[in-house]
């Protein structure tokens, strides 16, 4: 048998280069070439494999070193293929399976964590950090600092010298919010020397107690670029010309959330100066305060950019004024109204006085927090609320409370709710798993099932048919009766459930 002696030939590494020595132009023409002649490469793989059962196997033996070469360059092209599959099916699992994965992690927590390995994470993505006065020089000269967008400074000393470390730091670009609620501000000297060109949220909860300190920073160019400022428990009995001063600042006319939440149920005497020309106000949280002496302050049209307030466990002089926020046309975009334990000075009245609204009035709210209100006062409110699409309200103990809350709940407008928060309670569960305006709803939270004792009827989740769209759910059920859930497809979307379980009494 005639040898053919084959010269010994090298696996070359693809250079896209096509039979003339020549550059493919682009990605499709060497795809294409390389399709075609993998085909052929096959055929002939497949006339090979017909051929050798042909030859004499003595033929092995003798064409050892051009069979070996032959099989190494098999298994290479074999390891090359293996590696861009694995490449590709890694590609396609960051992109398909990660991201559905990271929608279940803490954000900052995943953030942390791969700034840690990856060098792409800690160059575009922000950190947040807490830092004690003494890590503060650690903290300056950190390789990360330029990538922190949220800072807060906490006190452990008697004579911290934070701002005096930070005052020649030129790194904090990038930084947006800064926390000082954990700082004693007897001085602010150094921190409106800081270089923190790009902040825009200052809290200053519960640390603002010297009325010099207050003027000077709130009327400092430190405030600048600050659009959300937090003053929560930080004053509430400084003179009124302290507020006439703060109220004059021209860096506060820009804020657009603002945070004023009083400590104690004490009239604020000077709230409506500190609103004074806060035409840019988004947000507005002002829980604890009395606003008796304030009848028309959110109504007054200085607020039209208003949509978010938080008036929760404030006093009003009527609850006429509650649906006059709901409603009024100089809050024309006002969205969220948190009026939990909201009262009016003619609660203490025997009967609810009735609130009467519009007939073809329409609220534009979209969330709406009423618990632990007495919602005697407004039977017909749902009914002028076609927008809402979250929900919290809590009945009171008396029965006429629990009736007027049910008539409530069978609002037809009631249908576009996706979040909702109310008692647990057979009636109103009834309601609830069986009345198809509820069939919308992603979010479901029966809470506060000790005041009846009442765990959920079982037999409402297996007949229930409208929740078809729930995802969470917050409830009180016997444990055995959990699985009722999974026997239902109804519950095909339910991905979390809290079970709240109602302690035994004791005999």
């Amino acid at each position: 048998m005639t040898v053919i002696q084959n010269k010994k030939r090298k696996h070359e590494e693809s250079s896209h280069h096509d039979d003339d020595g020549k550059m493919f132009d682009n990605a499709d023409n060497i795809e294409s070439v390389l399709f075609e002649e993998m085909t052929t490469v096959n055929s002939q793989l497949l006339s090979l494999a017909n051929k050798m059962k042909l030859v004499d196997n003595i033929y092995f033996t003798k064409n050892t070193e051009m069979i070996d070469e032959f099989i190494g360059n098999i298994n290479e092209f074999l390891k090359q293929l293996d590696m861009r599959r694995k490449k590709a099916f890694s590609e396609k699992l960051n992109s398909d399976i990660l991201s559905y994965i990271y929608q279940f992690l803490d954000t900052n927590i995943l953030k942390e964590c791969c700034g840690l390995v990856s060098k792409l994470w800690r160059q575009s993505i922000g950190l947040k950090v807490k830092v004690r006065d003494i890590d503060i020089d650690k903290f300056v000269n950190c390789s990360l600092i330029e990538n922190v967008t949220y800072l807060q400074l906490v006190d452990t000393t008697e004579e911290p010298e934070t701002f005096k470390w930070l005052v020649n730091c030129r790194n904090l670009d990038n930084l947006k919010s800064l926390d000082l609620s954990e700082i004693e501000l007897e001085n602010v000297e150094y921190l409106m020397k800081c270089h923190m060109p790009n902040l825009t949220e200052l809290n200053l909860a519960k640390r603002v107690s010297d009325e010099e300190v207050v003027i000077e920073l709130l009327t400092s160019s430190f405030m600048t670029s600050v659009k959300k400022l937090d003053l929560s428990y930080s004053f509430y009995e400084f003179p009124i010309d302290i507020y006439e001063s703060i109220s004059e600042s021209n860096y506060l006319s820009q804020i657009t959330h603002l945070n004023l939440d009083n400590m104690e149920y004490l009239e604020f005497t000077g709230l409506d100066l500190l609103l004074k020309d806060k035409v840019n106000l988004e947000h507005l949280q002002i829980r604890k305060h009395c606003l008796v002496s304030y009848p028309n302050l959110f109504t007054n049209g200085n607020y039209m950019n208003l949509t978010y307030l938080d008036i929760s466990s404030c006093q009003l002089s009527r609850n006429q004024e509650f649906i006059d926020l709901m409603f009024s046309p100089n809050l024309p975009n006002l969205t969220t109204l948190k009026g939990k334990a909201l009262w009016a000075e003619e609660d203490g009245k025997e009967k609810d006085i009735v609130v009467e609204i519009p007939p073809n009035s329409q609220s534009s709210l979209t969330d709406l927090d009423i618990r632990y209100c007495r919602v005697g006062f407004y039977p017909s409110l749902f009914n002028h609320c076609p927008k809402l699409k979250k929900l919290s309200v809590y009945s009171l103990h008396d029965e006429e409370s629990k009736k007027l809350h049910l008539n409530m709940m069978k609002s037809p407008n009631l249908t576009n709710l996706e979040y909702l928060k109310m008692d647990s309670w057979n009636e109103a569960s009834e309601i609830i798993f069986t009345n198809p305006i509820y069939s919308n709803l992603k979010e479901l939270h029966l809470v506060r099932p000790f005041r009846n004792g009442e765990n959920l009827n079982v037999e409402l989740v297996s007949n229930c048919n409208n929740l078809v769209n729930l995802t969470t759910l917050t409830v009180s059920v016997e444990t055995q009766d959990l699985q009722e859930f999974q026997k239902n497809p109804t519950f095909s979307k339910l991905k979390r459930i809290s079970n709240i379980v109602i302690p035994q009494k004791r005999l």
